[in-house]
């Protein structure tokens, strides 16, 4: 992220939307190709499980280092941190 006062670089939540890679079997609901998924909710339920890419409003790429502080893992399927929960609103959380 470069100079020009990004959400990420003021401590804000830059979460736009997420994607990954669905190769078309029953855990992907059968979906292939490319998905979009636009809530930090949805995007709890795979980070662990795909490779996801995060995106903010301007489709530019944020870092997984800034990424990973949204979530985190509960027995075997990830949950919205507390820190997501300070610094992201109710459309990024649940859409």
């Amino acid at each position: 992220m470069k100079n020009g006062g990004t959400t990420a670089s003021q401590g804000g939540c830059a979460f736009h939307h997420a994607t990954w890679i669905a190769n078309g079997t029953h855990a992907d609901g059968f979906e292939e190709g490319l998905q979009q998924i636009t809530n930090l909710k949805a995007a709890a339920n795979l980070v662990f499980m795909r490779d996801m890419k995060f995106y903010d409003s301007r489709n530019m790429e944020i870092p997984w280092s800034v990424a990973q502080k949204w979530f985190y893992k509960k027995g075997d399927r990830g949950v919205i941190s507390p820190f997501a929960k300070k610094t992201c609103n109710k459309a990024q959380l649940t859409g």
